[in-house]
């Protein structure tokens, strides 16, 4: 395996990661701190981009573009977190 292909699959593990603070899928709470982008159709799509990731893994070189709209999406949510984050109190305070 090179190293781009671990760092898809990294990318991919990442995504699948939603599933523990959601408790695959079932944690109303989690829901329902963001339900704009993290309720339960939120996380249904971070889990179809990580498959996404994985379906190119091993053959990415046949589409290097894509790789972008991933880089895009990582970038998406960041700036999401980050700017709420910025806009609730608690976190403020905790900085």
């Amino acid at each position: 395996m090179d190293r781009n292909t671990a760092i898809i699959i990294a990318a991919a593990v990442y995504n699948f990661g939603v599933l523990i603070p959601s408790r695959f899928l079932t944690n109303e709470n989690f829901h329902a701190i963001d339900p704009v982008l993290f309720d339960r159709n939120g996380c249904v799509m971070v889990l179809l981009w990580g498959f996404a990731h994985l379906s190119v893994a091993w053959n990415y070189d046949a589409v290097p573009y894509l790789l972008f709209v991933f880089a895009a999406e990582k970038l998406f949510y960041v700036i999401y977190w980050m700017r709420w984050l910025y806009k609730r109190q608690e976190w403020k305070n905790s900085w």
